[in-house]
């Protein structure tokens, strides 16, 4: 929402009201905000003189270059706490950083919702962002992902990173969804945002498997999911092969009776997609049941953090229509 109104200035601070009217039922919003020259802002929200919300921690927004533009990748942990209405799955988005410090979040959420947001930088020394985005069409009230964090100083010089930051997810029911058809949350979910550094296939090559600390003459890497419900899972892959080409193959097990499999990893941006198919006995006969999964790779800071991918598996139900997600996990050897 956008606001305009008088600001009036007091010494070394501004203190400004508006009213603006929200929605198609046009209800007024009154704004009372404090704004210092250094520190932080303060601002209050009525509508019909009953208060809505207030905050003291409102930051300017920085006009400088950023140092630590680039590309970078993020996870979406799975949400808490758990339950039945509660995506299992992990949320990612590609994270790329403009030269004016802009974040541009583009993927999918922990139930399979694509998502896509742009956030300025605030004028901080740490660099701290503000999250707030409505994902599910038709865009309904109470449905968010809502959530503030800092980026902190990378051991990759220039570069800026966020280890981990709590965020709020709640989203209101609609029959026609896809998946997870009834109002679950606020539950939270984890985010966490690394640098994306692509293999060099000039002068000095680095191959994809270097960025993911992959070492050794047989490049492998461990894959897990979390439970299915179906028989089969038993079957699904533990462990991965890696070529030279960023082709993904299934050493264990080797016979790979839940045919899964990848598309090449996506070496620019760190995505991925894939499928693997479930097989279950229902009322003495075979139901094969096609499942698909996508997710993003990420180069930790710390080689003691094993996670370099994670996503999500979209489900369909052995009977009706509403699908669930569960984990798809990628971790070092």
């Amino acid at each position: 929402m956008s606001f305009t109104g008088p600001l009036l200035t007091v010494g070394e601070e501004a203190a400004g009201t508006a009213t603006t009217l929200v929605g198609t039922s046009k209800i007024p919003y009154h704004i009372e905000f404090t704004l210092p020259i250094a520190g932080d802002v303060n601002v209050n929200a009525m509508s019909g003189g009953l208060p809505l919300g207030s905050a003291n921690n409102g930051q300017k927004l920085s006009t400088s270059t950023a140092a630590y533009a680039g590309s970078h990748t993020a996870v979406l942990e799975p949400a808490t706490p758990a339950g039945s209405s509660v995506p299992a799955g992990a949320g990612w988005a590609t994270a790329n950083i403009s030269s004016m410090g802009i974040l541009t979040l583009v993927g999918r959420l922990g139930d399979g919702t694509t998502f896509t947001t742009a956030l300025s930088p605030d004028g901080e020394s740490n660099p701290g962002y503000r999250l707030f985005v409505q994902p599910y069409l038709p865009v309904r009230t109470q449905s968010f992902l809502a959530g503030s964090f800092t980026l902190a100083e990378h051991p990759i010089p220039g570069r800026r990173y966020l280890a981990q930051s709590n965020l709020t997810w709640k989203k209101s029911a609609l029959p026609a969804d896809s998946s997870y058809r009834t109002t679950f949350g606020p539950v939270n979910t984890v985010m966490m945002i690394d640098p994306w550094l692509p293999p060099k296939t000039t002068a000095a090559v680095i191959t994809l498997a270097t960025r993911l600390s992959l070492t050794g003459g047989s490049i492998s890497l461990g894959v897990s999911h979390s439970d299915t419900g179906s028989a089969s899972q038993i079957n699904l892959p533990t462990r991965l092969g890696l070529s030279a080409t960023n082709a993904v193959i299934v050493l264990t097990p080797l016979a790979n009776p839940t045919k899964w499999k990848t598309l090449t990893f996506v070496p620019t941006t760190g995505t991925f997609t894939g499928s693997f198919e479930l097989s279950d006995l229902v009322s003495g006969k075979t139901v094969k049941r096609p499942v698909t999964f996508s997710g993003i790779l990420r180069q930790p800071a710390s080689m003691t953090d094993p996670l370099i991918g994670e996503g999500h598996y979209l489900l369909p139900p052995l009977s009706g229509t509403e699908k669930t997600t569960g984990e798809v996990l990628l971790t070092r050897p």
